[in-house]
């Protein structure tokens, strides 16, 4: 049984299923009982972080970039469509 519950945990966890999610399906009381058992299915949530922190912080450098300077953007823009 369980060799059963961990596989269900493991599943789900490589499915990108929230750990609270987990929890409820498992019937812990506790999210903490479940991290402590199925945390070791996580190692790249730190990763997963950064890039998402990222791609949010080039968003925001290009949305200055074209309020500050539109009129380079465009040159910039127009350059790399006519090559």
């Amino acid at each position: 049984m369980h060799d059963f519950r961990h596989t269900h945990a493991s599943v789900l966890a490589n499915a990108g299923i929230n750990i609270q999610e987990i929890a409820r399906r498992l019937g812990h009381s506790r999210i903490e009982m479940t991290w402590n058992t199925y945390c070791h299915l996580y190692p790249r949530e730190e990763e997963k972080a950064i890039a998402v922190l990222n791609r949010v912080d080039n968003f925001f450098k290009l949305l200055l970039y074209l309020l500050l300077k539109p009129t380079r953007f465009l040159h910039d823009l127009f350059k790399i469509n006519r090559k």
